[in-house]
């Protein structure tokens, strides 16, 4: 079987949408009788990719399949798998640019149409994906995210503390929060809710991993590291007293799963898509008052932050790469089978 990913994403350093095909593909490639071949082109252009780039490499590689996110081409010449990762562009499209929002609104419905499969990363997503177009519950697949390998328990942890000293000047207690620094994750609340917790807690510091997309200004006891490597990530993950994920819109939530991995306990907004991903294992929160009581109770309850650790790294075990991998090599193998 000879499978077309579209990774374009690769190498820029988008997060979540990055992390899905580096993972993805990687796990695909260890399975057996599959060959994978991988979009990538010097022409960073959305339009020329829909147009012509698929088209140009389909001709060349004659695979099976086309497997895509949100955006197939134009011209349908051969089967289409197509990923959907989020609805935030619908849900909140406030926060989008012009063509972003241009885009989805003549390139998206179209591709929905001409995919023979569709696989969202949650059933939230599944969800609003039929809440807002047409599209038959049958052509959809559900097939969750994960953590890399690379997000894992540091059991040394004197080690640790070291390393985190060492390499981001970190010597007190942190609360972390990673994704990008934009209106959607609630960035200025998150910091509100962190001074107000400081009043009583004044040994803390706040520390955000991601692009500053809001060039929001350090302060004392609040960082901004921008991009790190994984490596570092799971030092960051590891050292922390709690991840805080106070998004309003998302598909999957991967730093969930990777704070999972790292058996660190979770903050996150009360949303439904974090319910169906954490369950149990997290404290979930409405507002900047409840943020700041759950970060107070986890600073000040050590039975409470081993509580959470404990469930999170119980929750962990529900996702691999691997799985994903299995589940996304079957979708492919029974669509092609149907067709």
């Amino acid at each position: 079987m000879k499978i077309l990913l579209d990774t374009h994403m690769l190498g820029r350093k988008d997060t979540g949408n990055e992390r899905y095909w580096q993972n993805l593909s990687n796990e695909l490639v260890r399975l057996d009788k599959i060959r994978i071949v991988k979009y990538h082109s010097s022409i960073n252009s959305g339009l020329y990719r829909i147009f012509l780039g698929f088209q140009q490499i389909i001709k060349r590689h004659q695979p099976d399949l086309l497997h895509v996110q949100n955006f197939a081409p134009w011209k349908k010449t051969t089967s289409i798998v197509l990923t959907v990762h989020d609805l935030c562009f619908k849900e909140q499209s406030r926060w989008f640019g012009f063509k972003t929002r241009l885009a989805f609104q003549f390139f998206f419905k179209r591709s929905l149409n001409l995919a023979d499969i569709i696989i969202c990363v949650s059933k939230n997503t599944k969800k609003q994906l039929l809440n807002y177009y047409s599209v038959s519950p049958a052509k959809i697949r559900v097939v969750y995210e994960a953590a890399a390998n690379s997000f894992y328990y540091i059991s040394v942890r004197s080690r640790l503390k070291e390393e985190l000293k060492q390499k981001f000047q970190l010597d007190k207690p942190y609360f972390l929060v990673v994704g990008n620094v934009e209106q959607r994750k609630q960035p200025e609340l998150i910091i509100s809710a962190f001074k107000k917790t400081l009043k009583q807690y004044s040994n803390m510091q706040l520390v955000f991993v991601g692009p500053n997309k809001l060039k929001l200004k350090a302060q004392k006891q609040i960082k901004f590291l921008n991009y790190v490597s994984d490596t570092d990530l799971n030092l960051l993950y590891n050292g922390a007293t709690a991840l805080i994920y106070f998004s309003l819109c998302e598909g999957f939530g991967l730093p969930i799963v990777e704070a999972m991995a790292c058996r660190t306990p979770i903050i996150c907004s009360n949303i439904p898509v974090l319910r169906e991903i954490a369950t149990q294992s997290a404290l979930y929160v409405r507002n900047k008052n409840e943020l700041s009581k759950a970060m107070e109770n986890l600073i000040k309850d050590k039975s409470l932050r081993y509580k959470y650790s404990k469930l999170v790294s119980q929750r962990s075990s529900y996702f691999s790469w691997q799985k994903a991998a299995k589940q996304t090599l079957a979708v492919y193998q029974n669509m092609l089978e149907s067709n």
